[in-house]
Parts: C-alpha cells; sequence; structure tokens
C-alpha cells in the first residue's frame, strides 16, 4: 500500500540504496528475516528510508 503511494505522489524510488530515483523496483535484498522486497526513498529532510517486507 505505501509503495503505490509513492508511485503515485510522483515521489522518486529505488530498487538499492545506491540507485534511488531509478524508479524500479521493488528489489530483493537480504535482511534479518532473510530475502525480502524493498524499496528506497528520500524523505522530505534528504533522509533515506527503506520498505522492506517478507512473505
Amino acid at each position: 500500500m505505501l509503495f503505490r503511494r509513492l508511485q503515485d505522489l510522483s515521489v522518486p524510488y529505488g530498487d538499492s540504496f545506491h540507485v534511488v530515483g531509478n524508479n524500479q523496483g521493488p528489489g530483493i535484498e537480504l535482511g534479518s528475516r532473510g530475502n525480502g522486497k524493498t524499496v528506497y526513498f528520500f524523505d522530505p529532510s534528504k533522509h533515506l528510508l527503506e520498505i522492506r517486507t517478507y512473505d
């Protein structure tokens, strides 16, 4: 749901932390619970944020 909202608001996002703005994704990255879908974007203060979900 949040990912759709980022798209609807035209917030630049990326499938990896080093390519925010490529508007691709979500990507798959390893986290504490295994592989999960991830999307990265910057908040209005330019802090890098990550959304990660697990199946």
